[in-house]
């Protein structure tokens, strides 16, 4: 049986998918799909933003998840052609969980939270056309022995050679602030993974630097610094986003990073604010920075301001140019921002 593992790609003014040429990053949730694929079940990993959907491929089953709002509406389109051919299609992911009663009248099947331990059971009933309405992952269960994401299904493509490899420690943050969709799904729960198995995941990569896709890594100190102190000893470093809860945490990880203090906190809310408030743009193409905590600016008094690098992100289908600021949340590094 195959399986096609889809992650719907974003879509522009007009309504059509945004392609690009390369990816930053790989696609961890396609990799970790189909390591929980049973054995003998072929899975068919596609970006949508790097490549078309085949609608036409064989396939027993379509698994399609999407990160946003518009690769939300991107994903039902994408499920109404493959059903009106008779495929059945499974929707899951944050959007679809949140909003399940809509997902349904696009799909055969939506997992409700981690598909961990129900997408071998969805294949499982797929294949025998027995599929149920919805699946109901576990959202607060243990996450200690997860399977090595399949990695192999990216490492060789041309278009990820430059990308970071992700990697998940913990799933879920302490807060749960009004505009985050990780608070309403995870209930204010953080899980944590096992470091060793972390570790492993770091090292099967084949990367010397990743990414950690984690909602809040800093947000348990004693666990951040287990795995700091075992990640150093497998690679040269990784990125992620946090919030500031621990500020002195974060300002050692700059200086041993080498970056700047604001560098770890671009993005996300100050430790001393009462609310939790996304930092806005200006005038839509400038990010200013809104300073750091307290015991972080002591170290970096000047306040420094901050301009998207605007890079170019690939031809769409029609043919036309798509531009947009790239700007990532990093523990390290800020990638795609530039000092003016």
């Amino acid at each position: 049986m195959k399986v096609l593992l889809v992650q719907a790609a974003q879509l522009d003014r007009e309504g059509r998918p945004v392609v690009a040429k390369t990816s930053r990053f790989d696609d961890l949730t396609l990799a970790s799909l189909a390591a929980l694929a049973p054995r003998g079940v072929e899975c068919l990993p596609v970006m949508e933003k790097l490549g078309e959907v085949d609608f036409e491929v064989d396939v027993g089953l379509v698994a399609i998840t999407a990160m946003g709002v518009s690769p939300m509406l991107r994903a039902y389109q994408i499920a109404d052609r493959f059903r009106a051919r008779g495929v059945p299609v499974v929707l899951g992911g944050t959007n679809f969980s949140l909003n399940a009663a809509e997902a349904k009248q696009h799909a055969d099947a939506v997992v409700l939270g981690d598909a961990d331990r129900v997408f071998a059971r969805v294949i499982e009933d797929a294949a025998r056309r027995r599929l149920e309405p919805f699946y109901q992952g576990e959202s607060a269960g243990d996450l200690a022995g997860l399977p090595v994401p399949r990695y192999d299904l990216f490492s060789e493509r041309p278009e990820l050679r430059q990308a970071l490899f992700t990697v998940q420690a913990s799933r879920g943050c302490p807060h749960r602030c009004e505009y985050c969709a990780v608070g309403s799904l995870h209930e204010g729960r953080i899980r944590l993974r096992p470091v060793d198995e972390v570790i492993r995941d770091v090292q099967a990569t084949g990367r010397r630097r990743i990414f950690f896709a984690d909602d809040n890594l800093m947000a348990n100190p004693g666990y951040y610094n287990q795995l700091r102190s075992a990640r150093r000893a497998a690679l040269e470093g990784g990125t992620t986003h946090a919030s500031c809860e621990q500020p002195d945490l974060a300002r050692e990880e700059c200086a041993a990073d080498r970056a700047a203090p604001e560098e770890v906190v671009r993005g996300v809310r100050r430790a001393h604010e009462p609310s939790h408030r996304p930092v806005p743009r200006r005038g839509g193409r400038r990010l200013e920075s809104r300073g750091c905590p307290p015991s972080i600016s002591a170290a970096q008094p000047e306040r420094r301001r901050y301009r998207p690098r605007w890079r170019d992100r690939g031809t769409r289908r029609d043919g036309a140019r798509h531009r947009g600021a790239l700007a990532v949340l990093s523990c390290g590094a800020l990638h795609g921002l530039r000092r003016e």
